[in-house]
């Protein structure tokens, strides 16, 4: 087995959850399941069937289209050939923000029930392989990967055909837990990230190796977020998980308050500096 980051061949056993066994690449830091082809299955995104009949209002958090749109501001500068692709697209909240302000969008979405959800809000998304897509070379000003790398049996291969598909200037953004983070060193298997959808988890430094090795330049790199409810959970109560309407209701009270949300941002920085952040965040750019 070769590191899929390095194709370093040098491995340790870092922890176990379960039938769950993490591997850690002694040569770049990246940390897999010991088998991450055979580890993917497709079934564990069937979730989707029960959201299909959902409206957008219902499926799409305001926390996070208000974040999506200030976002999409922002490319304007990168808006060349008006096209953005959106790899793992989900729900294709990114994608309806982006259609709405008048980009041309396109989707990439293996779980089929995801993709007929897109489709019911008229976004044009695929369910295919990204890497069988046949897509357009040097097209997309921006090509959107947000908690993907961590998922797909292939992420190296994946950042080398995104670079092909990029147009020179255009940029890529991308999103993955962090492995460093605080909540893992402290929850270590307990650490609700850790789980069978999960097949790489990236530090820092894998991360930027493999962006390094794809040809890619990176712009802006942050490490930022922290789940609070889960600690809060762990620490207080002893159990784990990750509790996630905790924690969207927490994003939402600090977004509606303006001291919050200045403590959030203090946080933040604190968590960037230190690396100890849940989230990193990587935004690169084909030169």
């Amino acid at each position: 087995m070769s590191c899929a980051v390095c194709n370093g061949k040098n491995f340790r056993q870092i922890l176990k959850k379960g039938k769950i066994t993490l591997i850690r690449c002694l040569d770049c830091d990246l940390i897999q399941v010991e088998d991450a082809k055979g580890a993917f299955d497709i079934t564990n995104y069937d979730y989707y069937k029960a959201r299909l009949l959902l409206t957008q209002k219902e499926l799409y958090n305001p926390v996070t289209t208000k974040r999506y749109v200030n976002l999409l501001t922002r490319l304007t500068q990168y808006r060349k050939n008006n096209a953005i692709l959106d790899i793992g697209c989900g729900e294709g909240h990114f994608l309806c923000m982006a259609k709405e302000m008048n980009w041309n969008v396109k989707g990439i979405e293996l779980a089929e029930h995801a993709v007929k959800i897109c489709q019911k809000f008229n976004l044009d998304v695929t369910c295919s392989e990204f890497l069988e897509s046949d897509l357009p070379s040097d097209h997309y000003d921006v090509v959107m990967m947000s908690e993907v790398l961590e998922h797909i049996t292939r992420p190296k291969e994946y950042l080398v055909e995104v670079n092909r598909v990029l147009r020179t200037g255009g940029i890529l953004i991308m999103t993955t837990p962090n492995f460093n983070c605080i909540t893992r060193i402290l929850l270590q298997a307990k650490w609700s990230l850790i789980h069978n959808e999960h097949l790489f988890y990236f530090t820092p430094a894998s991360i930027k190796k493999m962006v390094s090795d794809t040809l890619f330049r990176i712009l802006e790199f942050r490490i930022t977020h922290i789940n609070l409810p889960e600690l809060y959970n762990f620490v207080v109560n002893k159990k784990s998980g990750r509790i996630f309407d905790s924690n969207q209701a927490l994003r939402e009270t600090i977004e509606k308050n303006i001291a919050s949300a200045i403590l959030k941002n203090i946080a933040d920085e604190f968590l960037n500096i230190t690396g100890f952040g849940e989230s990193m965040r990587c935004v690169c750019q084909k030169p």
